[in-house]
């Protein structure tokens, strides 16, 4: 059962400050995460001299396998890190259902990339089993 931590009154109004018990652990558990939608992703978005790359990866066992690299920020990140990048772009986007345009313009904002790659390599597999995967050379 959830239990008002503090209640502060105002004006005759009651305002909700925080929660403790059950609730406030459930509330956080909740956060969205890639891990809740997909079991792999796997995205390249090459421009020549620079590229956005990673791999995103549920094990058999559970376990996370996160590879996040963008040379225009210069980052190379792996495990939480990694996650919190790929998050950005999949932690809430379902890929069921759109088109390889939706897909490309959805990652290009996220990221804050040019529409001018030369190559762009999607693959993604839903907890599903719904595979979606293209390439796209310019």
């Amino acid at each position: 059962m959830n239990k008002l931590a503090k209640v502060a009154i105002a004006s005759g109004m009651a305002l909700i400050v925080g929660f403790s018990g059950v609730g406030a652990s459930e509330a956080s558990a909740a956060k969205a995460t890639a891990k809740n939608l997909y079991k792999k992703v796997e995205v390249s978005v090459d421009y020549g001299r620079q590229e956005l790359e990673f791999e995103f990866e549920v094990k058999s066992n559970g376990r996370v396998e996160v590879e996040f690299e963008n040379d225009f920020t210069r980052k190379k990140l792996r495990g939480a890190a990694a996650q919190a990048e790929v998050d950005k772009a999949f932690a809430t986007y379902n890929v069921s259902g759109k088109t390889r345009t939706q897909i490309v313009n959805h990652i290009l904002k996220t990221y804050k990339l040019s529409t001018r790659y030369q190559e762009f390599d999607f693959e993604a597999k839903l907890k599903n089993n719904k595979r979606v995967a293209f390439e796209i050379e310019r």
